[in-house]
C-alpha cells in the first residue's frame, strides 16, 4: 500500500479511538442524566476531545513540573 494511504488509515483509527469514548460517554451517560445536554455527532465529539486535551496538557509536562516544585519546597524547608 501507499505510504499516504497507510498514514490516512492510521489517522482515522487514532481519531476513532480518541473520540469514541467522548462520544459514548456524552451520548449514553450525560444526555439521559441531564435536561440541558443534547446528543452530539462525531465532529462535535472530536471538538470536545480536542478541547479536553488542550485544557489538560500532556501528562509528562505536568508530572515533571510538580516533581520540580516538590524538590524546590524540600530544599527551601531544609536549608
Amino acid at each position: 500500500m501507499d505510504k499516504l494511504a497507510v498514514a490516512l488509515m492510521f489517522m482515522v483509527l487514532a481519531a476513532v479511538l480518541f473520540v469514541g469514548p467522548v462520544y459514548l460517554i456524552w451520548n449514553y451517560a450525560l444526555v439521559p442524566a441531564t435536561k440541558w445536554a443534547n446528543p452530539v455527532g462525531f465532529g462535535e465529539a472530536f471538538g470536545i476531545a480536542c478541547l479536553i486535551a488542550m485544557m489538560r496538557g500532556s501528562s509528562g509536562e505536568r508530572g515533571s513540573k510538580s516533581k520540580d516544585k516538590e524538590k524546590e519546597g524540600a530544599v527551601m524547608a531544609n536549608p
